[in-house]
This record gives C-alpha cells, sequence and structure tokens, in this order.
C-alpha cells in the first residue's frame, strides 16, 4: 500500500490563501490580532494534515469473489475495509476497485469504528475475457473540512478468471441444426420441433416466434428480460463433432473486436454441444492446430480457461484449415469457426459434407451499467 502526497481542495487553497494574507497584513500593519489569526488558521491547516493521514492509515482491504466467471454475466463480490488502529475512527473514505478490463467499482465508507470493518457487496460484470492474479484499489478521504485529499493505493490478490461471453449461434438455434449435420447419424425433419425442454432467458438471436409471453410478462414485471421457449432437437443427436477454430483470410482487414466475438460463439457452441451431451473435440490455429478434447464437464472447463488466457493466432494458412478439415471423419459432424467473414476464406477451401459454417456478422457487444451502493459497517 502507498500513500501519496496530500493535495489541497479549493477550500484548502482559500484558507492557506487567507492565512498568508492575514499574517502578511498583520506585519505590514503591526497587528498582533491579525498574525495571531492566521496562526491560528495556520495550525488548523497543520491539524487537517496529520489527521486527514491518520484517518486513511492502517486500513486494510480485503476483496472476495469466484475465481471463475464468464464475461457479461454479473457475479456476486464482496469488498471490506477493515481498521486496524485500536483507538481512532475512520470517516468519510471512498474506496475504487479496479476489475480487469477498466471496470471501476466504487463506494464510500462514512464511519468505520476502530476494529470494524465498513463490507461493500456488489454484482459487476466483466466486458471481456480476462485473467488476473491481483487487483488495484485506491482509497481517497478529504476528511477533516475538506481542505485536503489523502489519496492511499495499493493491490489485493483476488485471481480471476473471466471465460469468454456464451453466445449460442442462431445457426444452432434453430431445431433439428444438431441431427442435420450428418445424416448418417440419424435422419431428422430440419424444421421438426423435439420435446419440451423449459423456458429460458431470450439471447441474441432468437426468433420472435419462440418468445413464451406469459413468462416474459412475469419476468419483465420482476425487471428482467424476455424468455423463450426450449425444445430439444428431434430424431437422433450426433456422436461427435468436430468443432474447428480458424483467423485464416484473404483480402480482410484483421478486427480484434471480431476474435473475442467469434471467442464468444466457440464457448456457446461447446456449452450447447455439453448440454445436449454431444462428444466434442476442439482443434484451433491458435493451439497450434493441436486438438483439445471436450466431453464431460472437467474438460469444458477446461477449454473456456484455455480461451480466457489465449491470442489471437497470426499467420494462418489455408493449408492448415484444409489439413485440419482431412481430419474430420466421415461419421463425424463438423462446425467451423472464425473471426473472418466467410467471404474472406470459404472460396479457397473445401468443406466435407455435412459440414456446418458460423458466421461472425450476427451479434454486437453492448457494455452494461452499473451501480456502486454504499458500504455497510459490519464488526470484524
Amino acid at each position: 500500500m502507498r500513500l501519496i502526497p496530500s493535495n489541497f481542495t479549493f477550500r484548502g487553497s482559500a484558507l492557506l490563501g487567507l492565512e498568508l494574507g492575514l499574517i502578511l497584513v498583520g506585519i505590514l500593519l503591526k497587528d498582533g490580532a491579525l498574525i495571531t489569526l492566521g496562526v491560528c488558521l495556520f495550525i488548523i491547516l497543520l491539524g487537517a494534515i496529520i489527521f486527514g493521514r491518520r484517518n486513511i492509515a492502517k486500513l486494510k482491504v480485503e476483496l472476495d469473489l469466484p475465481h471463475r466467471v464468464h464475461a457479461h454475466k454479473s457475479f456476486s463480490a464482496r469488498a471490506r475495509i477493515i481498521n486496524q488502529r485500536a483507538f481512532l475512527d475512520t470517516y468519510n473514505v471512498d474506496i475504487s476497485i479496479h476489475l480487469p478490463q477498466g471496470k471501476v467499482q466504487q463506494a464510500k465508507a462514512k464511519w468505520i469504528p476502530s476494529k470494524c470493518g465498513a463490507e461493500y457487496n456488489f454484482r459487476p460484470s466483466i466486458p471481456m475475457r480476462a485473467s488476473v492474479l491481483e487487483m488495484h484499489y485506491e482509497l481517497v478521504s478529504r476528511f477533516p473540512f475538506g481542505l485536503f485529499t489523502m489519496r492511499k493505493r495499493g493491490t489485493v490478490s483476488a485471481p480471476l478468471l473471466v471465460y469468454p461471453r456464451l453466445i449460442i449461434p442462431r445457426e444452432l438455434l434453430s431445431e433439428g441444426t444438431l441431427s442435420d449435420l450428418n445424416p448418417n447419424q440419424g435422419s431428422t425433419q430440419g424444421d421438426a420441433l423435439g420435446e419440451p425442454r423449459g423456458i429460458r432467458p431470450w439471447q441474441p438471436g432468437d426468433p420472435a416466434k419462440k418468445i413464451h409471453w406469459p413468462a416474459s410478462a412475469r419476468s419483465l414485471n420482476r425487471g428482467h428480460g424476455l424468455r423463450v421457449r426450449e425444445n430439444d432437437p428431434p430424431g437422433f443427436q450426433p456422436e461427435f463433432c468436430h468443432v474447428i477454430y480458424h483467423s485464416f483470410g484473404r483480402g480482410e482487414v484483421l478486427r480484434e473486436d471480431r476474435f473475442e466475438r467469434a471467442l464468444s460463439l466457440l464457448a456457446g457452441t461447446l456449452s450447447l454441444l455439453m448440454r445436449h451431451n454431444v462428444a466434442a473435440k476442439l482443434q484451433a490455429d491458435f493451439l497450434g492446430w493441436s486438438s483439445l478434447p471436450c466431453q464431460n464437464t472437467a474438460q469444458y472447463q477446461e477449454c473456456l480457461a484455455i480461451m480466457a488466457e489465449t491470442k489471437r493466432a497470426q499467420g494462418t494458412e489455408s493449408h492448415e484449415l484444409q489439413s485440419a478439415l482431412k481430419l474430420v471423419e466421415r461419421n463425424h459432424s463438423c462446425i467451423i469457426i472464425s473471426d473472418m467473414t466467410t467471404d474472406a476464406w470459404l472460396p479457397s477451401v473445401k468443406l466435407p459434407h455435412g459440414t456446418m459454417v458460423i458466421d461472425i456478422r450476427q451479434i454486437h457487444f453492448q457494455r452494461p451499467k452499473t451501480n456502486s451502493p454504499a458500504l455497510s459497517i459490519k464488526h470484524a
């Protein structure tokens, strides 16, 4: 924890100017009362500095939050400011917690008794994937009288792994799509409905005809979003799905935001396959074209953890993608996801029969708003 030098506020600067003016005028006029008044103001400023530094000293910050979360999904977190002093209380301390991807959570503790703590419960959401081991915070106090701004900065150990946002591609939202990928693994009609599974929150790409209006009305009345019907795909599920990710493309400018979108679509695809108990294997250029199995929860979590920390592969060639496609067995389904538009890479490769191509131009991110409630005081 590092204490930043004190800065004068406007009120403190005005008081300092008044003090110097009184002393100077008192000396010129030989007026002891003005000099005494100026000295008294100086003592007030000196006392404000001393008490201000004492007010922010020996404060410990703790942060409790999950180790693994999904981007764009709120989660429960808690911050505590503990006053470790034996006698002096703390007043009017603002805290700013710097979360990954530029998110800042702010709160204010009006009073923290000695040997007690102020607790702050909040529900943040991280807009993009990230991986951090510690987080920075800043304590700010203008006690007493608002004459000086005291700052103290530090770091707190808080490992956090932010998975990509789960976005199910709209190509997979049509009933029977998984079964239609490979007719050899089952026959079905692509426009048929399967057995009802339940109701879930609305996601970008869901058709309007699937909205469950009675459930949506109740959800909106509680301050939540729309609800849609969810059906199991009809017929048989594919036995195995080969998921390929690449960044190959010609004649198109590289865009980092599309890489984040593509990872979200990839995470949503693996999530849907896991939900329907479809064994899958991920092969990607950012993995060096090595394969990762995704057949149980542990392997699925490992894939998400790798995607949370990965970087975009550079210089992917068409022959590398073609070599990966040749490894797809004839009786396996195949899904291809790329951060380049289909116009930039699809004409250059030959796809196996029954391959599904996910179009990157289907989703846009929006940043959520967060509120900063006040801290509640609890005894340590």
